[in-house]
């Protein structure tokens, strides 16, 4: 497939299942769509952000850190993950 022509249609999909599944606290299957996710659109911060914030629902600060951190080198500027780092993480 072709993830390129498709990214934002990726990017849609793989966003609302995410959330569908973080409100329902179906937190591992955040997770396994975020690997997912991060291997169909390489280089985005999205799936990080989304993994991190289900480890943190699961009480995984080291795992949910460790992806805010993913997100901030992809994206220095985001301030969600920096935001959430800080006030969970320390940093």
């Amino acid at each position: 497939m072709d993830t390129a022509k498709y990214s934002n249609v990726l990017l849609n999909a793989f966003n609302k299942l995410s959330q569908l599944y973080y409100e329902m606290k179906k937190y591992n299957k955040v997770i396994e769509t975020g690997k997912l996710w991060a291997k169909a659109t390489p280089g985005k911060y999205f799936p990080y952000l989304w993994t991190a914030y289900a480890y943190f629902g699961l009480s995984d600060t080291e795992k949910a850190c460790a992806n805010l951190r993913k997100v901030i080198k992809i994206d220095p500027k985001n301030v969600n993950a920096r935001k959430y780092l800080k006030e969970n993480c320390g940093k």
